[in-house]
């Protein structure tokens, strides 16, 4: 068994089990040694994924600011693949596009490579080496600071280098999703997002129906200043109301209803 499918499993048990596993249990569950164990924890630790006792391990707490970024990339992710495919319906040839550096955002970059003729402004890492490759795109990515443990640059380099630009549309996400607006968990990725907003004719958030359920502490958008609300499930019905109110349009996974102008 690869290192990832490892990962992963443990990631699985550790929150299935809301409580810290031995190092005996992790390795009978996924079938291996103690030293492959060992290896795959540190590692594990060192990508800020979990946190190592005696003996024992337990996931990262989570809080109100971002999740490590290698813990992102694995949660939800049928979500996030249903989430980008319906926004990949708001894609067409010959677009200007920003991008932030979410890893909801991501999933959406294989039906950017299918358009031709476009053009990515990203503050994402992971996003660009995604890019590198499809002929048909154009990517620049914003200089900055690489903030630690997440795949993105940040700063005043980055957000002066976003106001050179305009673009149709900006795909972004958030840390939570509430009937008073979005909430970012990080100043600095929140002011990246805003300059996109700002800097983009319509702009469409990305975010699956865990982060109604989510803390974020740092305002980043009325509702009123968002073209698009994106999710894989429908909100409640104050959250949808909301949202509606603000003249924002809705899309989930569970309803068909295209979005209106």
């Amino acid at each position: 068994m690869a290192y990832t499918q490892r990962r992963q499993e443990i990631l699985t048990l550790l929150k299935e089990s809301d409580s810290a596993l031995s190092t005996d249990q992790l390795c009978a569950h996924v079938y291996a040694s103690r030293s492959t164990m060992r290896r795959d924890l540190i590692r594990m630790e060192e990508e800020g994924l979990v946190i190592r006792h005696f003996g024992a391990v337990s996931l990262t707490p989570s809080s109100s600011k971002e999740s490590a970024a290698a813990r992102r990339v694995l949660e939800n992710r049928d979500k996030k693949s249903a989430i980008a495919r319906l926004a990949a319906t708001l894609l067409h040839d010959n677009m200007v596009l920003f991008l932030d550096s979410s890893s909801t955002v991501s999933y959406l970059v294989p039906y950017i490579t299918a358009h031709e003729n476009m053009t990515v402004i990203t503050n994402g890492i992971d996003v660009a080496l995604k890019l590198n490759t499809a002929r048909s795109v154009t990517c620049f990515l914003c200089p900055g600071v690489v903030k630690h443990n997440s795949y993105s640059t940040i700063g005043e380099y980055a957000s002066s280098f976003l106001s050179g630009f305009s673009a149709d549309a900006a795909f972004i996400s958030c840390k939570a999703v509430r009937p008073s607006g979005l909430y970012e968990g990080d100043s600095s990725q929140a002011m990246i997002k805003r300059h996109m907003i700002r800097g983009a004719l319509k702009t469409a958030v990305l975010c699956d129906s865990s982060k109604e359920n989510c803390q974020g502490f740092i305002r980043l958008s009325d509702f009123s200043d968002i073209a698009t609300l994106i999710t894989d499930a429908h909100p409640s019905a104050p959250l949808s109301d909301a949202v509606k109110a603000a003249g924002c349009a809705l899309l989930s996974c569970s309803s068909s209803r295209p979005p209106h102008s």
